[in-house]
């Protein structure tokens, strides 16, 4: 990904097959990086964001510092791409640039500002472990606590944040994503977390071990016009994927929840095993979708990384050593 991060400093999309359709299809394409959104027109958002997450995450862990120090510049233009794309604190974008890319969400999107903020975070510990990065920390601090502020005065509006505004005003879905991540980075404080807990189980969000990706559903205008076609329309619209299940549970934990989280994590348990695999995306059924023109991915690495690291954060909570489980 590094040596792929183009001149301006945005981290590609994907390195991958090139028309993601091809692949759908089963026709043979060529492995290269993507730095535009599949239908043509959109820059993703979040690229960047989550490759400066993963890096500091790496590096704390491992303390192989070789990626800074071999690649400084490339690593602050990754930051500086990120800046230029905000405006007041907070990123804009335009439709189908985050990971819910079958929606047409455009303008200040709560998930695409959360991992801002922590990609701000992410790049002050990368400053902190080596000094090839040369980032003035009260600068840092400052933007750390100005997008923090800037996201609860733009999304918080009283129960959870909402999902987007644009120019046409506030979408006040609750997008299970950006408010489960606003927990576990600290952007929600302890009242706010408590809140949006309590929305998710008032509204029944979770089933089977999985969580519901948003409340309510989103009317079809919001919807990718072919996902409608072929009967997906509740792709990013009403399905459990299981990394938000796994972020989910990290949250009840974290919020002392512990009676639920327990609960889910067994009912997510039973579903892997009786499927034989991490799956990528379930019906209501929490079976894998299994449709005429799509099928869930087996083997899912977005959703086996959180799996493992969600365990990670129940050490106080299971009652056997983690550690030496996995």
């Amino acid at each position: 990904i590094l040596k792929e991060t183009n001149k301006d400093g945005q981290v590609p999309l994907r390195y991958g097959a090139y028309i993601f359709l091809f692949k759908f299809i089963g026709l043979p394409t060529k492995n290269q990086p993507r730095y535009i959104e599949d239908k043509g027109f959109s820059i993703p958002t979040d690229s960047n964001s989550l490759f400066l997450i993963a890096l500091e995450k790496y590096c704390s862990k491992t303390n192989d510092l070789s990626l800074i120090t071999e690649h400084t510049q490339t690593i602050q233009s990754v930051l500086t791409w990120n800046l230029d794309h905000t405006k007041d604190y907070l990123i804009n974008e335009s439709k189908y640039a985050g990971w819910a890319d079958s929606l047409k969400k455009s303008g200040k999107v709560l998930y695409t500002n959360i991992l801002y903020f922590k990609s701000l975070d992410s790049f002050q510990n990368l400053c902190a472990l080596s000094e090839s990065l040369n980032t003035d920390n009260q600068t840092i601090n400052n933007l750390i606590q100005n997008t923090k502020d800037k996201i609860n005065n733009v999304f918080w509006q009283g129960d959870y944040f909402i999902d987007y505004v644009n120019d046409n005003g506030p979408m006040t879905h609750f997008s299970t994503d950006g408010n489960i991540l606003a927990i576990l980075f600290d952007i929600a404080n302890k009242e706010q977390s408590e809140k949006i807990l309590d929305y998710i189980l008032k509204h029944t969000l979770i089933q089977k071990g999985g969580i519901n990706s948003c409340h309510p559903k989103y009317s079809k205008k919001v919807i990718y016009t072919p996902f409608l076609l072929i009967n997906l329309s509740d792709y990013h619209n009403g399905l459990y994927w299981l990394w938000l299940s796994c972020l989910t549970i990290a949250a009840l934990a974290k919020c002392n929840r512990n009676k639920i989280c327990l609960n889910m994590l067994t009912e997510l348990c039973n579903t892997i095993n009786e499927h034989n695999g991490i799956f990528e995306v379930y019906e209501r059924s929490f079976k894998p979708v299994s449709r005429l023109f799509y099928k869930s991915e087996k083997d899912f690495s977005w959703s086996s990384g959180l799996f493992i690291w969600m365990l990670h954060q129940l050490k106080d909570v299971l009652e056997f050593d983690i550690e030496s489980s996995i």
